[in-house]
């Protein structure tokens, strides 16, 4: 039953998080002041940190003591199933540009829109292949990749030191070297704007995935104390009032430590309202919803924004003249804005099921 609540749990702020990720890329104009920063509140301040650290939270000894096969099973669970996504995309990348769901005359983060030749296309799977994939409409996969060179970073560090140091230091030195290397990152970003696409904020990645790592160990994955909630809350309300805006995708946040902290905090928050949600009888519903969420998170984060299209061309369909090449659902009024958000996270869940259960027909009938 520990067992059994503790996953369940986790799956929860997994799927909160995951939610927080595709309200990020509807375009709303939130009500908000100085004091009530609504956008950060929401999301901006903390939802991918939250992620990264998740991630960190069931690592076991294998990532000091088996680099390659720790390695190698983040290759079959997470790199893999990024080229799934990846591969197809970047085939049907002018067939997006035909049917409009890449504008031409829009600019998708610096980059234009042109039809690739055959050269253009295999320079791009290339790209996708050497963790460089920059196809617009999986824009959010940059977390997976960046996730994947984060973890291997953190078990080769981790195999290094426990190579090299004595027992008693083992922790405080894998703690200086990977605190260090974020901070390098975080100031190659703020103080000299050397950023390095799916570099600086896999060292920024790496931390914070050893922090959740840390926090689950030391609370033993019992995020349940009621007055340190309320410090939490009181510390992510102050870091978005006071702090400046949090972008792990550029590598952009105000300094290493207050990131940890704010992250920390948020971290707390998140699990909290998650364990109570789980146990409790009233909101088992709501559980059951998030939880699902959770699980089916990375083809939310792989397919929102894609899932975001249907909508649109619905919505244009009843009289509205929305871009259907833009990035980021446009929705102007609270009707679209529910719309974008039920699709960016159900039609993901239904076309990953769907795959499942085609994929284990064919292996039944291959039997």
């Amino acid at each position: 039953m520990v067992e059994s609540s503790r996953i369940e749990w986790v799956d929860i702020a997994k799927g909160v998080a995951i939610i927080a990720v595709v309200i990020g890329h509807i375009g709303f104009p939130y009500p908000g002041s100085v004091l009530i920063p609504t956008t950060r509140l929401l999301y901006e301040l903390w939802h991918v940190p939250v992620f990264f650290m998740i991630s960190g939270f069931f690592l076991d000894d294998s990532v000091s003591t088996s680099p390659r096969r720790f390695i190698m099973r983040k290759v079959k669970g997470l790199y893999l199933p990024i080229l799934c996504f990846y591969i197809p995309v970047v085939l049907l990348h002018n067939a997006f540009i035909d049917i409009g769901f890449y504008d031409t005359a829009v600019e998708y983060g610096g980059k234009w829109m042109t039809y690739l030749d055959v050269k253009g296309m295999g320079l791009r799977l290339a790209a996708s292949v050497a963790f460089a994939g920059r196809e617009p409409i999986l824009a959010a996969l940059w977390f997976a990749y960046v996730l994947f060179m984060a973890l291997a970073l953190l078990s080769l560090i981790s195999f290094v030191v426990n190579r090299t140091m004595p027992d008693k230091y083992r922790e405080q030195v894998r703690f200086g070297l990977i605190f260090s290397l974020a901070l390098i990152g975080n100031v190659m970003t703020n103080l000299f704007g050397w950023t390095i696409p799916r570099f600086n904020n896999t060292l920024t990645a790496c931390w914070l995935i050893y922090v959740g790592m840390l926090a689950y160990k030391t609370t033993s994955g019992q995020f349940n104390r009621t007055p340190i909630f309320l410090i939490s809350a009181a510390v992510v309300y102050a870091c978005a009032v006071l702090g400046g805006p949090v972008s792990i995708a550029a590598n952009r946040y105000d300094n290493i430590v207050s990131l940890t902290l704010s992250s920390l905090a948020a971290l707390y928050v998140v699990a909290y309202l998650s364990h109570r949600i789980s146990v409790s009888r009233l909101l088992s519903p709501l559980g059951g919803i998030l939880s699902e969420v959770g699980r089916d998170s990375f083809s939310i984060m792989a397919l929102h924004l894609m899932a975001f299209k249907p909508c649109t061309i619905l919505l244009n369909g009843w009289g509205q003249n929305l871009p259907l090449g833009q990035l980021t659902a446009p929705a102007h009024n609270a009707v679209t804005y529910l719309l974008y958000l039920i699709a960016g996270i159900i039609l993901p869940m239904a076309f990953i099921r769907l795959f499942r259960w085609g994929k284990a027909r064919v292996m039944q009938c291959l039997k």
